[in-house]
């Protein structure tokens, strides 16, 4: 399987902003998308490996591989062929800081799937599964973690993670929020409805059925005993069809879903 196959741009800039002491500054355009992985080289106080997670650390200002469960100050990965490289010197390690790329994982908190956020963990530069409200998020896994711990490859960005985390986090709140009518509420009415609806057309029915054999016998009185047959027939299937509804407004009262 191929992981991630891109053509290789290799921009060297070497601006520099006056006035500032010689440091480089660079801007990356917007329109390189949100998977093509920008990356910037950095001094790092030690040697690490392509995966490895890096941090900031401002007091000192001094990039370092991450030793820290949750650590908020995660800069980037480490990267070995970014498709987008701002150089700064040529003894920097090129640290992607958005885009997809290869990150160290381990399944030290859990296993990591395809779209689970990723922390820093204990690890020395190795990244591990973020629960729901986990700080520090900086990356979001793009396929799965085979065994205990390796490469994998994800978005980095803590921006796009910390989003992605919030809305989340939001629908999931609004999952948990009780409905506004309980379920019960609803069977309840539903069932009361159709019972009266039943007995309404039980009474209006019956009504009909003796206004009319009444005049029908007045009319005719030798056809008295048929038409007493026939209206007695009809409140017959008027009750069978109320008792009907009765049953189906029971069921819905007490029946589960």
């Amino acid at each position: 399987m191929v992981r991630f196959a891109q053509h290789t741009i290799a921009l060297m800039c070497t601006s520099i902003l006056a006035g500032v002491g010689g440091a480089p500054w660079f801007a990356v355009a917007q329109s390189t998308g949100p998977d093509l992985p920008v990356a910037v080289t950095v001094p790092l106080s030690t040697a690490a490996k392509p995966g490895t997670v890096i941090r900031y650390d401002e007091a000192i200002q001094r990039y370092e591989p991450t030793t820290q469960a949750y650590d908020a100050a995660v800069y980037g990965v480490v990267a070995e062929r970014p498709a987008i490289l701002l150089q700064t010197s040529s003894t920097s390690v090129p640290v992607v800081t958005r885009g997809s790329t290869l990150v160290r994982v381990s399944n030290q908190a859990g296993s990591v799937t395809q779209g689970d956020l990723l922390v820093a963990s204990a690890g020395k530069g190795v990244a591990m599964l973020a629960h729901a409200t986990a700080t520090g998020v900086f990356a979001i896994a793009q396929e799965d973690l085979v065994g205990t711990q390796g490469l994998v490859l994800a978005e980095v960005g803590v921006e796009r993670a910390q989003a992605v985390q919030a809305a989340r986090l939001e629908a999931e709140q609004v999952a948990a929020q009780p409905p506004l009518v309980s379920e019960s509420v609803v069977r309840t009415v539903v069932a009361v409805v159709l019972a009266l609806g039943g007995l309404g057309y039980l009474l209006y029915s019956f009504r009909g059925i003796l206004q009319s054999s009444v005049l029908s016998i007045g009319r005719n009185p030798r056809a008295r005993q048929a038409l007493l047959v026939s209206s007695v027939s009809s409140m017959v299937l008027v009750l069978v069809v109320v008792g009907v509804v009765l049953f189906v407004a029971l069921g819905v009262l007490v029946l589960p879903v």
